[in-house]
């Protein structure tokens, strides 16, 4: 079979030459030529983008079946290059993956190819490939780059899994390649396989290079959802749960200079702002640079809470001193009146999170300089910093036994510094991947999450929160599906929860602006969550691997995607309260608002009367204006 092909698309995009006229009667003649050329031209261009010609390679190698986790998968038909026949993957009854790790480490038989190809920064590439399994079973696939850091680490180009049927069914994706993601052209093509026993099934799997900016654009259908529905039957009951939770009654009450009911008064009931936090992550940098005004501007439009993405960690460079620009932008944030600064984080124990300076230390040394770290930053942002996310990404922790301690321990110890520093801010521990579905692969994973939640508390940690970063890639997962694992984790947890690094990977513009809208709705509607933040929500963050794989809510220019639009309308405009009414008989005014800041104002009698307030949860409000 023809497993690995490399096909470039070249365009012909030269102007066409300056033309001489010396003879009227050779008008007609040239304009006749002209548009010939112009029809070979637009012939070529459809030719090249359906029938891309085939480049030789020599560095293209077969594929290489690697067994895994103890697995036994057999490999058969033809695997080299041109062999024109089927691979099929056979795995064994017998074996499961492993309980507590990602996709692709989770499978049991990985399929995989180095190449170094024509592929640069800038081009339009597409993956292709078709597939079948008897019984149905799971692929996942990950592109591998090598990226310009000279630090031995590969970065992921495309990554998606989808279920695969007894059909012969073609699976595609384009994207572009990002700024600084490729290296001299090499990639690795890896399929994961094991997550059921049986045949699997691949065919004509190839990666074609359009080159920079293709005229036409190469399109492909894309299951999104990777074969798991995603039904709209959750919709009906989240609106009546939003309703119930993130609404209030306010009651106004109206009298005269006197204090007898001021029957009749006009009332104006305008909302300031959310209860709810709805928030971005911000990088200093660009509050400073060209985009300055831009980015301000589109900050204080859309959120009233803020994460610094990067200033809050532990200092890698200099480890021992607090970060002066994690200072400046929390100014920055009280001074732009931001309701909430969320910290992030004041420990992640993983080794490359870890400063270099103590990366070799003894466990007791490496535990002193955490926890003097812990209590510098707690004590230095005490009443800046609402949220503080104590601990981030513990459960895929590279040294469990030294930066976390037998069940927790270390962890427990690490909060009550920070509680003992700060007595004021929530706590929260914050995870990745536990609204990833996956296809139901990253279940195990949510698993450990829950398991460390429980140690934490029955350790005495004082945590409040629990962070969710809701990272989500293809296939993305069905809205009902975070309602249900929200659910779960609310009823083994009990606490509150904030959506932390909101970012959803699709290209499909009205498909994102769709599914951010319907995400954002799903978390506004459950008793649990607090808060919503969204991380790369400006395109210009070119270094940021969600931006490269088109989460964005605004574009490079400034100009807004769907999603933008879409949860502009939802949260100043279906969840935003204007209303206007008479006092009644009594000289009152009642009715439902969403809970938040408001300005009332009452006129009558020639007067006026005007009173901020804040509608909370769980209580009615009475304001009294009294017209003098």
């Amino acid at each position: 079979m023809n497993t690995y092909q490399i096909v470039t698309q070249t365009m012909n995009r030269g102007k066409t030459p300056g033309v001489v006229y010396p003879e009227a009667a050779d008008i007609r003649l040239l304009r006749i030529s002209l548009i010939i050329l112009f029809l070979a031209f637009m012939l070529h261009c459809n030719l090249c983008a359906d029938n891309p010609t085939l480049q030789n390679n020599p560095e293209l190698k077969a594929f290489d079946l690697v067994n895994a986790n103890g697995c036994e998968a057999r490999i058969s038909g033809g695997k080299e290059i041109g062999s024109g026949e089927i691979i099929t993957i056979t795995i064994p009854d017998g074996r499961k993956p492993p309980a507590d790790n990602k996709s692709l480490v989770n499978s049991l038989a990985l399929l995989q190819q180095s190449a170094k190809t024509d592929i640069r920064t800038g081009d339009t590439i597409k993956i292709s490939f078709w597939a079948r399994a008897r019984p149905e079973n799971i692929i996942y696939l990950r592109l591998w780059t090598y990226p310009r850091e000279k630090q031995n680490k590969w970065g992921i180009l495309h990554e998606f899994n989808t279920k695969v049927t007894d059909e012969w069914k073609e699976f595609a994706v384009v994207r572009d390649v990002a700024l600084e993601t490729v290296e001299n052209g090499k990639i690795d093509i890896i399929f994961g396989f094991g997550h059921q026993a049986g045949d699997v099934e691949l065919k004509n799997i190839r990666l074609l290079n359009y080159g920079k900016n293709p005229e036409p654009y190469p399109t492909v259908a894309v299951d999104w959802f990777g074969g798991t529905p995603n039904p709209d039957t959750w919709r009906v009951a989240a609106e009546k749960r939003i309703e119930e939770i993130r609404m209030g009654i306010l009651n106004v009450q109206i009298t005269d200079k006197s204090g007898n009911p001021a029957i009749g008064s006009q009332i104006s009931i305008r909302q300031l702002g959310h209860a709810f936090n709805f928030g971005a992550a911000v990088i200093p940098e660009y509050l400073i640079g060209p985009d300055a005004v831009p980015y301000s501007n589109e900050l204080k439009k859309h959120f009233n809470s803020i994460t610094p993405a990067n200033d809050l960690k532990w200092n890698r460079k200099n480890p021992d001193a607090v970060n002066p620009a994690a200072v400046q932008l929390l100014q920055w944030i009280k001074e732009n009146g931001f309701s909430g600064a969320y910290g992030h984080t004041l420990y992640w124990p993983k080794t490359q999170f870890t400063p270099p300076k103590y990366r070799d230390k003894s466990e007791s040394e490496f535990r002193d300089a955490v926890r003097k770290h812990v209590r510098q930053y707690a004590r230095e942002f005490k009443g800046a910093v609402d949220v503080w996310d104590v601990i981030n990404e513990v459960k895929s922790s590279d040294k469990p036994e030294l930066m976390c301690g037998k069940n927790s321990e270390f962890l427990i110890e690490v909060f009550k510094i920070a509680r003992e520093e700060d007595s004021g801010a929530l706590l929260s521990y914050n995870e990745n991947e536990i609204l990833r579905w996956d296809n139901g692969l990253s279940d195990p994973g949510r698993e450990k999450f829950l398991r460390i939640v429980r140690e934490l508390r029955e350790g005495g940690a004082p945590i409040n929160l629990i962070g969710i970063q809701s990272h989500i890639w293809q296939p993305l997962t069905p809205i009902g599906k975070v309602i249900e694992i929200l659910d779960e984790v609310y009823a083994k947890t009990g606490l509150q929860v904030h959506i932390t690094e909101f970012t959803a990977e699709c290209s499909d513009d009205d498909l994102h602006g769709v599914y951010c809208s319907d995400f954002l709705t799903a978390a506004f509607s459950h008793p649990a969550v607090r808060g919503f933040t969204l991380w790369s929500f400006w395109g210009g963050e070119t270094n940021s691997r969600y931006v490269q794989n088109k989460a964005e809510y605004i574009r490079r220019d400034w100009t807004y995607r769907p999603a933008m639009t879409q949860y502009d309308q939802l949260v100043f405009g279906k969840w935003w309260s204007r209303k206007s009414g008479v006092s009644g008989a009594d000289g009152t005014f009642r009715t439902r608002v969403f809970l938040g800041a408001y300005e009332i104002q009452a006129t009558g009698e020639g007067k006026t009367a005007v009173q901020t307030v804040h509608v909370s949860a769980g209580k009615d409000t009475l304001v009294r204006l009294q017209l003098q």
